[in-house]
Order: C-alpha cells, then structure tokens, then sequence
C-alpha cells in the first residue's frame, strides 16, 4: 500500500507508483505527494495533501475546495483548451470528496480529467486524474477502482 497523509492506497490492476524521472516529465507547478499511472489505459493519477492549521481548517469545506482547485486549474489549462464539464460528487474512504470533470487537448489528443478534493480532520487531500478521452469511461471506472482500495490510517 502507497500512504499519502493518513491515506493509505493499494494499485489495483494495472497501475504502478511512476519513478521520479517520469514525475518531473509532468511540468507540474507543484509536486505530487504520490503519482500512480496505468501504462495501458493511459491514465495518470496524483495525490497531494496539505495541513491547514486554524481558522481556515474549520470553515473550509470539500465544495470551496473543489471550487478554488478549478478556478487554479482553468489557469494554466487555458493554454490547452480547458473546458469544464460538471461538478462531481464522490465517497473517498469513507469520506466526502468534491470535485469536477473538465477537458483539455494536447498535442493533438484529447484528454479529460477529474478533480477530487476531500478533508480529514486538518488535512486537504487533492486528487487529480489524468487521462484520454476517447477511453473515458473505461478510465473513470478504473480511477474509482483504485481509489476503492483508500483506507485511512
């Protein structure tokens, strides 16, 4: 099992923990915590997470986090055609996760996304996946496969 936090995830079927070459090859502004891929389906997922002390821990909620990770997402996705899709709604481990669904294109391939954000205790988790449109469905099922195995600590 991979930990992320006070998370604790197995890769199920097909997925593997990426290698920190493949990890800096994403251009990410930030870097994940934990980045798991399926080489086959084209997927990539990302876990990252952050404590909130205060104030803060206790008057956020999963939707403004949802909502404050799209508007920071849409910034630099503009460049790739960022188109939101809808906002989601998704049990993690027990817990409450907010997100969205949105696309984007690059190098000529269409990709989508989904965004999950949940909170345990003072802890903000964030998950992104990443993966082909044209294998959408088949991706999302395997995401929530995947994140069927999180349990916490």
């Amino acid at each position: 099992m991979e930990s992320i936090g006070k998370m604790k995830i197995s890769c199920t079927a097909g997925f593997r923990v990426m290698s920190d070459e493949e990890i800096e090859k994403l251009n990410a502004s930030e870097k994940p915590q934990l980045c798991l891929k399926d080489d086959e389906k084209h997927i990539i997922v990302t876990f990252g997470c952050k404590e909130v002390n205060g104030f803060a821990s206790m008057i956020l909620n999963e939707k403004d986090l949802a909502k404050q990770t799209e508007k920071e997402l849409r910034k630099p996705f503009e460049a790739f055609g960022y188109r939101f899709d809808s906002f989601v709604s998704q049990n993690v481990a027990g817990q409450k996760a907010e997100g969205y669904l949105y696309d984007y294109d690059v190098q000529d391939t269409e990709m989508s996304g989904k965004t999950l954000c949940l909170k345990r205790d003072r802890i903000f988790y964030y998950i992104y996946a990443y993966f082909r449109r044209a294998g959408k469905e088949e991706s999302l099922k395997a995401f929530d496969g995947l994140l069927e195995t999180a349990v916490w600590d």
